[in-house]
């Protein structure tokens, strides 16, 4: 039960994009861990961490079950080493999150070209999310 994600436009939002990116994500890698990362996702939304910041992270994620590895240097290199560490961080395990906000801003645009010019795939619910944020 995610109730508190239910309650919120915005965590709902940010859900329904983690969810329909995961399932993309599936059906081109049936790895079982896409699931794992999906629920863990979305119980720290639930919990009340940045939703922004955990979705960020979840696009990192997904990238390695996609096949793409974060090798550019079109970011500030301290963007570079969060990003990163994304790739890497348990999200099971956070429980504290703070990034300034150009952090998070660089780290979203990055991903955004990212996912566009490598993975192929093209989310209603980023344009909704979009929107919302």
């Amino acid at each position: 039960s995610f109730k508190n994600i239910l309650f919120d436009i915005k965590n709902v939002s940010y859900a329904t994009y983690i969810l329909e990116l995961s399932t993309q994500v599936a059906k081109q890698n049936s790895d079982s861990e896409i699931f794992t990362l999906l629920i863990s996702s979305l119980k720290k939304i639930n919990e009340g961490l940045d939703p922004k910041i955990i979705t960020l992270i979840h696009e990192v994620q997904c990238l390695k079950y996609l096949g793409i590895d974060i090798n550019e240097k079109i970011v500030d290199e301290k963007t570079l080493k969060v990003i990163r560490l994304f790739y890497h961080v348990d999200i099971s395990k956070i429980s504290k999150l703070e990034l300034s906000n150009i952090t998070i801003k660089e780290i979203s645009d990055f991903l955004e070209e990212y996912y566009d010019r490598y993975s192929g795939l093209y989310l209603k619910s980023k344009s909704l999310l979009n929107m919302i944020i």
